[in-house]
């Protein structure tokens, strides 16, 4: 009857590591995590064992049953004691749970406007499920082990920011990285050509300025409110008369193509 109540909890290693493929070199540190054993068996009986685990970065520990705690449940890089313990098995069955060690870090990732391919290596023992939201990011290659896998940021041709995700699922726990796309830029650069002086210098060399009047801001066409359409011959008449300035008002919606 104690084996058919007995606990068992499997020890599973979520290693994650992220590389975001940019024009710069960046030094990555790869996570590595090492169990002192893969599964502890209790008895139906409560009680506690300790597991020794090494890392190089920082961790955490978490379990999928509430009867089974563990302490400390996180640590800085090194060798710790991890004590597992589990509430007596009142069921008539065997009890399972999982305990994940996580090492490295899924967050937010930020990617230019151009996209951008992120490569992701999973280490566990146990398969894990993925899902992508929502199209513009896709799967580009698997490793033969199924571990390492590539994803493809298309690029992003509208003018707002879009974020999407991809999630990891072992067992009972999800971990999920989430990709900031930016807004394709559609700014014009400044293009001073063909003016040789500023707003200062260009005001000091007005003397005598005309004004086209709101011909320009007339709903439909410019002779919608039956003016000519100015012309050159105008323009020239104005400077000759000694004009060395003209206002022209202009409501631009009206001259908007696309």
């Amino acid at each position: 009857m104690n084996k058919l109540r007995k606990n068992t909890i499997l020890l599973l290693v979520f290693i994650h590591i992220l590389i975001l493929v940019s024009c710069k070199e960046k030094q990555v540190i790869e996570p590595d995590i090492r169990l002192a054993q893969e599964e502890i068996n209790f008895s139906g009986k409560s009680g506690s064992s300790l597991l020794t685990i090494n890392t190089n970065l920082p961790w955490k520990a978490e379990s999928s049953q509430s009867w089974c705690s563990l302490t400390p449940a996180s640590g800085d890089p090194g060798t710790h004691y991890i004590t597992v313990a589990v509430t007596a098995n009142a069921t008539s069955g065997t009890r399972e749970a999982q305990i994940t060690i996580t090492s490295g870090s899924l967050s937010k990732y930020n990617i230019d406007a151009a996209g951008a391919d992120i490569t992701i290596a999973l280490q566990s023992t146990s398969p894990f499920i993925t899902s992508i939201q929502p199209t513009w990011i896709t799967l580009k290659s698997t490793s033969a082990d199924g571990k390492t896998l590539a994803f493809s940021v298309s690029e992003n041709t509208l003018t707002q920011s879009r974020e999407g995700t991809i999630t990891f699922t072992l067992g009972d726990i999800t971990e999920i990285v989430t990709v900031r796309q930016a807004a394709k830029n559609i700014g014009i650069p400044a293009d001073k050509s063909g003016m040789e002086s500023d707003a200062l210098v260009l005001a000091k060399k007005m003397t005598l300025g005309w004004n086209l009047g709101n011909t320009l801001e007339a709903i439909g066409s410019e002779t919608a409110w039956g003016n000519p359409k100015t012309s050159k011959t105008l323009i020239d008449a104005v400077k000759a008369t000694g004009f060395n300035a003209v206002r022209i008002p202009c409501a631009w919606n009206g001259y908007i193509e696309d």
